[in-house]
């Protein structure tokens, strides 16, 4: 598999080149399979020091690390591969990560969780502003979280695409 630059072929390309989500469905027999993902940026760092992709199969609730070691390894030119082997099972769905998945979702629902447990605390100022839009059009919060001490109701004058809702 080879992972193109994070929004390739568009105004926002860049040149970050490692998050993959994959999902391997549909296998008529259960195989050890070894997955080679190509075109990635430098993340040797992280695979020498123990960093394995994670999975998810049909049935589990949660995204595991990978039981076996993966391999990185330098390419000619900047390209950077990572290797990593999976026993598929029969009939089964098998997702796979770069790293664990977080979504929108779950974030916001965090969010508003520390929000609510913010009010135990009476010397704690916990506030989210609005700062932009995403161009999915989900919120980007700016999150302040300090002491009460010296806080003010004056709100800074917003910046232009900044803070709308200020």
């Amino acid at each position: 598999m080879w992972l193109s630059h994070d929004g390739q072929g568009t105004e926002y390309q860049k040149h970050y080149r490692t998050w993959f989500h994959f999902r391997v469905s549909q296998v008529s027999q259960t195989c050890l399979t070894t997955f080679h993902i190509n075109n990635m940026n430098n993340q040797s760092t992280l695979f020498k020091y123990g960093m394995h992709p994670v999975y998810k199969t049909t049935g589990m609730q949660e995204y595991e690390r990978l039981p076996e070691k993966s391999v990185f390894k330098h390419n000619e030119g900047n390209e950077h591969e990572l290797t990593f082997r999976h026993r598929l099972s029969e009939g089964g769905e098998t997702f796979f990560a770069f790293t664990y998945p977080w979504s929108y979702e779950q974030n916001q629902s965090l969010l508003d969780q520390l929000q609510e447990r913010s009010k135990a605390f009476p010397g704690l100022f916990f506030q989210r502003e609005l700062l932009t839009h995403s161009l999915e059009k989900r919120r980007v919060e700016l999150l302040t979280i300090t002491s009460q001490r010296g806080v003010s109701s004056a709100l800074e004058k917003g910046l232009k695409q900044l803070l709308p809702e200020g």
